[in-house]
């Protein structure tokens, strides 16, 4: 959370960005392939505490690297910015889909350390691919560093970019549309077993890939439309609402529960198009982020666009830290049913504000 604030600083083009991507796939590859090895020590304080050094490594090198990743592709598509961080999530989308299932695979043919071996190499040969693919450095740097004076371009600094009243709307919407997901993980298990105690874990784990799948199919359609058809507020406006509907049918609320039995295949169905919701409500902020920066004279250098790339990053990990909490705290002192109503009134605030501010 931090490290994606730290790595989206105006220094970013003076190291370069190719350089940080491929560091942070380094660092985040090796640690992961040294996590592996941790289930080798026995002393249980010893292991809890590399677990979380490494696990700490880990998290760097992942807000190096994608930090880097989206202020690269902003640099290089600003035009069609929407559609190519839908298509990013489809691949992320892809990432939630596949891994969990490989895990499982490769922990019951290989024990701990093989998914650890195999997830870590993957990236690691991330690292080659990115330096020769990738152009020279230079190519990211002439926006936001003149190497004839040698010295850096103005460019917005994090407190000036994130005090922006648009930017800082955005980056709440950002929070709040994080936590979406989220919100459900500490949750949704009990719910299910509550309308059919009967079910098993594998259709368990199929019902949560359920948002994935529908968020990595229509977050590039998102993407596309939003650059080319749509204005991204009114986009994001419909995104929270939609989502704030779900939520109601997900319990469903008792302020519904007159009129919407209380089934299983209801859940599947809110659940399923929770993650079209949040392709609505996620994907258009990044372009309408630089597009608020750009209105009150932020300069458009490479500078710039990590600074914002940080603060988008930052605010996701937020919304997942938050949301599991809140979500789990909610459900133990209220119910399900009414901890999802109370996030769909966080919905209506995200909607409120847009309407009236940006």
């Amino acid at each position: 959370m931090f490290g994606d604030l730290d790595f989206g600083f105006d220094e970013m083009p003076l190291i370069g960005v190719k350089f940080l991507l491929i560091a942070g796939c380094f660092v985040e590859g090796t640690t992961e392939i040294l996590f592996g090895f941790l289930g080798d020590i026995n002393d249980r304080v010893t292991f809890e505490s590399f677990c979380f050094v490494v696990r700490s490594f880990t998290a760097v090198g992942n807000a190096a690297s994608s930090t880097a990743a989206i202020s690269i592709l902003s640099h290089t598509f600003p035009e069609n910015m929407s559609t190519v961080f839908g298509v990013l999530e489809l691949f992320t989308g892809l990432g939630f889909m596949t891994g969990p299932p490989l895990g499982g695979f490769l922990y019951q043919y290989g024990g701990f350390k093989l998914p650890f071996l195999v997830t870590g190499s993957m990236v690691l040969v991330v690292v080659f691919v990115v330096f020769w693919v990738l152009p020279s450095e230079s190519a990211y740097q002439d926006q936001s560093y003149d190497k004839v004076a040698e010295k850096k371009i103005e460019t917005g600094s994090l407190l000036q970019t994130i005090f922006v009243p648009g930017i800082l709307i955005l980056a709440v919407t950002r929070v709040f549309g994080s936590m979406v997901i989220a919100f459900l993980d500490p949750t949704i298990t009990l719910q299910i077993t509550s309308l059919n105690k009967n079910i098993s874990l594998q259709k368990i784990g199929l019902i949560f890939l359920l948002p994935a799948v529908f968020y990595a199919l229509s977050a590039p359609c998102v993407g596309y439309l939003t650059d080319k058809k749509l204005n991204g507020r009114n986009v994001i406006i419909s995104g929270a609402f939609f989502v704030g509907t779900i939520y109601l049918l997900l319990g469903p609320s008792p302020l519904l529960s007159s009129f919407i039995p209380r089934k299983l295949y209801i859940l599947l169905i809110a659940v399923g198009a929770l993650g079209l919701g949040v392709s609505c409500f996620l994907v258009p902020i990044l372009s309408n982020m630089h597009r608020a920066g750009s209105k009150v004279g932020l300069p458009e250098t490479m500078g710039t666009k990590t600074v914002i790339s940080g603060i988008f990053n930052s605010c996701f990990s937020i919304g997942s830290v938050i949301g599991p909490t809140l979500g789990g705290f909610l459900t133990e002192h209220f119910s399900f049913q009414w901890a999802s109503t109370i996030k769909k009134l966080n919905n209506v605030h995200i909607i409120e504000v847009h309407q009236s501010a940006v």
